[in-house]
């Protein structure tokens, strides 16, 4: 009954007035897992039901772009791209744009979004139609803050999810499970904008007080150390761990 509540989500918990340390590894267990995860160990309900759609929606290509660059159709829009077979295949897939504005001199906001298809596409260049749009919740950011060039690719997931631009390039659902279980161990999460990569621009994420500089990449998460080096983290566990370590070195090596 014990070991099946990691399993199938229900069972039992070994307790007595003198002996709780079952129920302590249960609690700690639960406490130190983020939404999406726990959800995982739960009989299947609504909340299953929203994470095979996210995982879906991880999927649909979305395609945030500044101004709406149109045509003299007015009601489509251009969007001019190096050779690329693959980004190509990606595009040709969009089915949605998110429109960025600039409200300000180096303010911009996305405020609505648009349905499109595909009107056009070769090596070089790919066209949609309008079909439709709508209001969304705004997000709003400064270049300064965040000097995000567009076009971007990002997902639909991302799309309803964002509540701040870094979280756009938060892609997939493994993103939004790292992120989740960070925060719930207590680890502070600052996510920066990293190197520019055309269509797909990467983040760099700050852990901790230090704000220890880590980057995801397929599923992993690598920790940069001083030198450059990488550590990979095994598990979400061992992150604070690493940290700690990271830290206690940095400071035997500070000058006294």
């Amino acid at each position: 009954m014990w070991t099946s509540l990691d399993t199938i989500g229900i069972g039992a918990i070994p307790a007595l007035p003198t002996n709780t340390h079952y129920l302590e590894l249960w609690m700690k267990s639960l406490l130190t897992r983020g939404g999406w995860q726990t959800s995982d160990h739960a009989i299947g309900h609504a909340t299953s039901e929203q994470a095979i759609a996210w995982r879906q929606a991880a999927d649909e290509p979305v395609l945030i772009v500044a101004d709406l660059p149109t045509t003299k159709t007015s009601n489509t829009v251009a969007v001019q791209i190096a050779p690329d077979p693959e980004l190509l295949a990606t595009l040709v897939r969009v089915r949605r744009l998110l429109r960025a504005s600039e409200t300000a001199l180096g303010v911009w906001e996305v405020a609505s979004e648009f349905g499109v298809t595909l009107a056009e596409s070769t090596e070089s260049r790919v066209v949609y139609r309008q079909t439709n749009s709508r209001v969304r919740v705004p997000v709003r950011w400064t270049s300064s803050q965040f000097p995000l060039g567009m076009p971007v690719l990002t997902t639909a997931l991302a799309a309803f999810r964002a509540t701040e631009v870094a979280e756009f390039l938060l892609r997939t659902e493994v993103d939004w499970r790292l992120r989740e279980q960070l925060t719930a161990i207590g680890l502070e999460v600052e996510l920066q904008l990293g190197p520019a990569n055309g269509f797909y621009p990467e983040l760099i994420w700050r852990l901790g007080p230090e704000r220890s500089r880590a980057r995801h990449a397929e599923g992993v998460l690598l920790l940069v150390q001083r030198d450059g080096t990488e550590i990979k983290v095994r598990g979400i566990e061992d992150v604070l761990t690493q940290l700690v370590s990271t830290s206690d070195t940095s400071s035997k090596r500070a000058p006294t």
